[in-house]
């Protein structure tokens, strides 16, 4: 039986530097970001569908997508994100069933999952365990304008749109602390997949 680990946490928060940690122990990972790249590619039925509902103006002119400007209309507006998520989240599903599905018949037996909104799309019925990296919103704020080069408005408008950390920190088996150093972090990390790995 496969066992499905979710990881998750708010913007900022050191998801994806926990991911890559996991990744290079050779641990199989899969990421929804990535994901959500290959739904919305040039030519790819996600697009056509963002096409439809946002307009020609969503596109950059080489046919791809405005990352930047859809950023900007999504979080202007409560309904405009919704309606995007109801667009992606499929798309993101059926291309996660068939990396799954690869994993499984290659005879893995644990699988990561790292999913920014996981409870915000309520998938945690899917896990069998899940991991939250949590950061205080002061940090994640922080990290977030230094890393978007953003406005403390904008960045807390994208902060405001997700549920808070510290209200994840019930649903989730293991909290990773990553307001301290990396060598912390990844000590954390390295108990945290010991104890998944031979339960």
């Amino acid at each position: 039986m496969l066992k499905l680990i979710g990881i998750t946490g708010v913007i900022a928060s050191g998801k994806t530097t926990v991911s890559n940690y996991i990744k290079k122990k050779n641990l199989p990972l899969i990421e929804a970001d990535t994901l959500a790249r290959v739904a919305v590619e040039k030519g790819s039925a996600g697009l056509k569908k963002i096409v439809l509902e946002f307009g020609d103006d969503i596109l950059l002119d080489s046919g791809e997508l405005n990352r930047a400007k859809l950023k900007q209309i999504i979080f202007s507006s409560d309904t405009f994100r919704e309606k995007l998520n109801s667009i992606i989240h499929p798309e993101i599903e059926s291309i996660f069933q068939k990396e799954l599905k690869k994993l499984k018949d290659s005879g893995e037996q644990t699988v990561f999952y790292d999913v920014p909104l996981l409870f915000e799309t309520g998938m945690e019925w899917m896990f069998e365990s899940i991991i939250l990296i949590f950061v205080p919103e002061k940090i994640s704020l922080e990290r977030l304008m230094k890393r978007d080069n953003m406005t403390q408005e904008f960045a807390m408008k994208i902060i405001n749109s997700q549920i808070p950390a510290k209200d994840k920190i019930e649903g989730s088996k293991y909290i990773i602390d990553n307001s301290n150093s990396l060598d912390e972090t990844f000590k954390q990390v390295d108990l945290v997949i010991e104890k998944i790995l031979n339960n």
